[in-house]
């Protein structure tokens, strides 16, 4: 019925819904003439194969793509949404936390009205923090040697100047300090890197502080920004080539929901053909202990000489190897290694 339905179709809107089922958008699929009436609205011309890269660069929908005059058709409450109003923190002093936020963040106490709790209303311009005095589920030093943290970010305008005024803060409150992460590439380092480095340095990085306040909450201080801007790049796809993709993607994932069951595991497992340790290559274990530096990787916890066994074990085929590693996974913990960081004087926090 829906091919049918696509007979009606231009070749933008067929494009479209083409697209939209190979992302899963079942009901932006079943809304035909919901897509027809949208494309004809933004777009009168929707025959020129030009508007097909403008009707992806629009929002996403139910894993779908509609233009974004059709936003209204948000899920949930997500059509009423206009902006972040703030965010509330529950607090064990609220003057404690109170001179964190105004003396070292600088944000500017507000007007608050009397209610049923104590607290303060702070504000940075367009957002505000409101504390609550009461029992927070967090306290200070629950993170001693990891940044893997739950966070609020700010974004900063000179990286340079905050790194100066956090350590000019250290002459002022005792025991003040911060960390900074050096695990998120810039985009120009993530494209030219393969895996992840060993963070031990901010070369290449984005400039991310980190700082605990008076209860155990994190604030991030960062040039995220910079990279702000940049559309994804969607190529002209023929028609044809864009149905044949949809077939072979369906295809793949039923071949992979396949490998994944535990009967076709055993048989791929005893399909393996080892060979020596010292046969194994070089090239394919710097793969695997290059994997180690992310965080929660199916490498992390295991020695060098466990990889190059698994390796051997696999006959240097990777697929067999991270296969292998899996089913002995089962027999240990997980392993969760957080990345570096480097601390207030910049040297480099081992987390293990």
């Amino acid at each position: 019925q829906r091919l049918r339905s696509w007979q009606s179709l231009s070749i933008a809107q067929a494009r479209v819904l083409l697209f939209q089922l190979l992302m899963g958008c079942t009901h932006c699929v079943n809304c035909e003439e919901k897509v027809h009436e949208v494309i004809s609205q933004d777009h009168p011309a929707a025959d020129s194969v030009a508007v097909y890269p403008t009707l992806l660069r629009s929002s996403v929908h139910h894993g779908g793509i509609v233009p974004r005059s059709a936003q209204h058709g948000r899920p949930g409450v997500g059509t009423f949404l206009a902006r972040v109003s703030h965010i509330a923190l529950v607090v064990r002093d609220v003057g404690n936390s109170v001179q964190f936020y105004t003396e070292v963040l600088g944000f500017r106490q507000i007007d608050r009205p009397n209610f049923d709790r104590h607290g303060a209303w702070l504000s940075m311009g367009n957002l505000e923090l409101h504390l609550i005095k009461g029992i927070p589920h967090v306290s200070r030093g629950q993170h001693p040697r990891d940044l893997i943290v739950s966070h609020i970010a700010l974004e900063v305008t000179d990286t340079g100047g905050v790194l100066k005024r956090l350590r000019d803060l250290q002459t002022k409150f005792k025991d003040f300090s911060w960390r900074q992460n050096v695990s998120v590439p810039t985009q120009e380092t993530s494209f030219a890197k393969r895996f992840d480095k060993d963070h031990t340095s901010a070369e290449g990085q984005l400039q991310q502080y980190f700082l605990e306040d008076p209860d155990g909450y994190w604030i991030e201080l960062c040039n995220c920004g910079a990279e702000d801007g940049r559309e994804m790049f969607f190529p002209s796809i023929p028609l044809g080539s864009l149905a044949k993709l949809t077939w072979r993607t369906l295809r793949w994932e039923k071949r992979a929901r396949h490998r994944l069951s535990e009967e076709n595991i055993q048989a791929e497992m005893a399909a393996l053909v080892p060979i020596k340790p010292q046969a194994v290559s070089e090239q394919k274990l710097l793969y695997l202990r290059s994997r180690q530096n992310t965080y929660g990787d199916v490498c992390q916890g295991f020695t060098a000489v466990e990889l190059r066994d698994a390796l051997a074990k696999a006959g240097n085929h990777v697929p067999g190897a991270i296969l292998l590693l899996s089913t002995w996974r089962r027999t240990r913990a997980k392993a969760y290694i957080p990345p570096n960081f480097l601390d207030s004087s910049g040297n480099v926090a081992h987390t293990c």
